[in-house]
């Protein structure tokens, strides 16, 4: 099985944060594992009976090697799920009444994190910049109905479908303790280099952070 380069990076960077949390004995070396979660519903057409849902969890882990910078890592799982049910006639006496459109989106990404305050500060400003990989996949159900009445489903699936993408992130970290943070976070992926798309994709999230 091919290991792809992306994945061979994210491995390299994996170790190379691990080794030097361990071997590095100044004051300034501090892990952060972080966790995230956003939630979206728009609801639209003329009766608001068709309805857009978009799910993500995320998590990273960041080594900040000196006072203000770090590498990271990251990962996080959407879904989001698009739910019509305009009634549209299909052939052969049968109808669809209803379409429910699933995508996953699986992202993989390697970075760099600049904080713009020090760590203890109540209040930390953060800009995360890299590289991530993406890859989506999910499916189609469409739900028939015949002249009686009688219903029955059709599922078509997706292609999957990878892309190379580079992101940028801009966090504010508040802290609640010594060791624990609260984090509201600005997300935007566009493909490699291609900066005019940045607005295209814009996420909100809300998440914590522990420190060691």
């Amino acid at each position: 099985m091919r290991i792809s380069f992306l994945n061979k990076i994210i491995f390299s960077l994996l170790c190379i944060l691990l080794i030097l949390f361990l071997v590095i004995e100044e004051s300034f070396a501090v892990m952060e594992f972080s966790g995230g979660y956003s939630y979206s519903k728009q609801a639209y057409g003329e009766d608001k009976h068709n309805t857009m849902k978009s799910t993500t969890y995320s998590g990273g882990i960041a080594v900040y090697i000196w006072s203000y910078t770090g590498l990271e890592l990251n990962y996080s799982y959407t879904t989001d799920i698009i739910s019509e049910k305009d009634r549209h006639y299909f052939g052969g006496g049968v109808y669809i009444v209803s379409v429910y459109n699933e995508i996953n989106t699986r992202m993989y990404g390697a970075g760099v994190r600049q904080i713009l305050a020090p760590l203890s500060s109540f209040i930390v400003p953060a800009i995360s910049l890299g590289y991530a990989r993406q890859i989506q996949s999910g499916g189609t159900t469409y739900i028939l109905e015949d002249l009686y009445g009688n219903q029955g489903s059709l599922y078509a699936t997706r292609p999957k479908d990878q892309s190379d993408n580079c992101y940028a992130t801009f966090a504010l970290k508040i802290r609640a303790t010594k060791y624990f943070m609260l984090n509201g976070s600005v997300k935007t992926v566009f493909r490699a280099f291609r900066f005019s798309e940045a607005e295209d994709y814009i996420k909100y999230e809300a998440g914590f952070s522990l420190l060691f």
